[in-house]
């Protein structure tokens, strides 16, 4: 007999196959108190939906090593933060440290091809969060979260995808995979998709909740006028929480800022009020260093082919060189 969660998660499963969103699952699944009623629905779905019934199921079949590494809307260690969304995610497929999702933890968002200016701001104030036990969540793309991930090791991070568990994107951040498939104590990568769910533009602007809800502030590290980080700063402004984004004159490929004004965000300085110590005036020391793991999308690996078998973190500068 099928115990009571793995009903649970065929049926939210269902519901994620065939394209059912909460408000409409509430709509059209729930009881007199407007909570879904899952298990009540479940043979009403499964006889509605008969060919994604079967999908899941063949899923969870296949996946069976993986089951516990499942949250669904309504189970005890379903983040209490995604709640306040409108649309909270049915499901979490998660890999690494679960328990990260209980400590205090705050969100850093930015560009894909940051300048190295930013790039150096970002890691001081990563670092800086990951050493006073905040755990950062940012979204594994490239450019500014592989610098947020990579340099917040130490204290914890949260890495929220835009696919499923069997896409690397961008194939560069396989180290942090691998981080959490191997239940590292120090990362936590999590999905609201199965893990063969292919990445899509749009599933990477929809993420972006997410990273908002789990932060108890945002950070807008760097970002053209059409940097979909943006995205995150219009869902942290729906939830009413702290937004700070960087507004240094050197800064470069930062038209994002006034994309922000116009949400009527007030600026905090990169000198004026902000978290942390943040030396501006850098030296050329500072210039040469490294973007670090991935930290910007011109840097890459040496040799890429013995990427699996390095036995040291790539978070370490020195592995990457200028195209």
């Amino acid at each position: 007999m099928q115990s009571v969660e793995y009903q649970t998660i065929l049926t939210y499963l269902t519901l994620y196959y065939k394209g059912v969103s909460y408000r409409k699952a509430v709509r059209d699944f729930s009881d007199a108190k407007n909570k879904i009623a899952i298990l009540e629905n479940a043979k009403k779905i499964n006889t509605n939906f008969p060919d994604e019934a079967q999908r899941a199921f063949t899923y969870l079949k296949s996946h069976e090593l993986h089951m516990g590494n499942i949250l669904y809307l309504g189970h005890s260690e379903y983040p209490k933060e995604l709640y306040r969304l409108q649309q909270p995610p049915l499901l979490l497929f998660l890999r690494g440290n679960r328990n990260l999702l209980t400590r205090k933890k705050v969100s850093l968002v930015g560009s894909r091809k940051p300048c190295l200016l930013s790039v150096a701001l970002t890691r001081q104030i990563a670092r800086h969060f990951s050493e006073t036990g905040y755990v950062t969540v940012s979204g594994l793309a490239a450019g500014i979260d592989g610098v947020v991930h990579a340099n917040s090791l130490e204290g914890g991070t949260i890495g929220v995808l835009g696919s499923g568990f069997d896409y690397v994107y961008p194939v560069e951040h396989e180290y942090f995979y691998r981080m959490a498939k191997g239940q590292s104590k120090n990362i936590l990568i999590i999905s609201e998709h199965p893990d063969d769910r292919i990445p899509k533009p749009y599933l990477f602007l929809k993420r972006n909740r997410i990273i908002a809800a789990l932060g108890e502030s945002l950070f807008f590290m760097n970002g053209g006028k059409k940097s979909g980080a943006i995205s995150t700063v219009q869902e942290m402004q729906k939830l009413g929480k702290n937004i700070f984004y960087l507004n240094h004159k050197l800064q470069k490929n930062n038209e994002g800022i006034a994309q922000i004004r116009l949400l009527g965000i007030e600026s905090k300085d990169a000198t004026d009020d902000f978290p942390v110590t943040i030396k501006t005036k850098l030296s050329k020391d500072d210039l040469k260093q490294k973007p670090g793991y991935l930290g910007n999308s011109r840097w890459v690996i040496i040799n890429r082919k013995s990427f699996s078998q390095l036995p040291f973190s790539p978070a370490q500068a020195d592995l990457y060189f200028p195209e």
